[in-house]
């Protein structure tokens, strides 16, 4: 459900999720890639030192 806001309001994850959306995917299937994705930033992020 976190991801819903997200889709909406965060670029990057919006992108992603049209893009999957326009390849046919499934809603589901999207908004899971999505969380992924978040996912893979946040763990940048942290690894990198950056706020």
């Amino acid at each position: 459900m976190t991801m819903l806001p997200a889709i909406h309001h965060k670029p990057v994850i919006r992108n992603v999720y049209r893009h999957l959306v326009a390849q046919r995917k499934h809603k589901k299937v999207a908004i899971t890639a999505c969380m992924r994705k978040i996912m893979t930033i946040l763990k940048a992020t942290v690894r990198d030192g950056r706020e």
